[in-house]
């Protein structure tokens, strides 16, 4: 059996709260990762080794680009 807490979480906000400021930043993290692809791109980074320094597929990469292409920063 595990040991009980001496220090117990205060819970500022409530847990249906706390999930959903979860999902917002990871949204804005997988948007952070597709401008630095494109800013390796910018920079002529190949796709290749553009996708793999922020981990994604090339397949990605590519939808990514096409996208960039097609409509910018949305």
């Amino acid at each position: 059996m595990g040991r009980s807490e001496k220090i117990k979480v205060e819970k500022h906000i409530s847990k249906s709260e706390l999930i959903k400021k979860i999902r917002q930043l990871e949204i804005q993290k997988r948007i952070l990762k597709r401008l630095y692809f494109i800013k390796l791109r910018y920079d002529d980074v190949p796709v290749e080794k553009a996708c793999k320094q922020v981990g994604v597929s090339k397949t990605v990469a590519y939808e990514w680009q096409e996208r960039w292409n097609n409509e910018g920063y949305r």
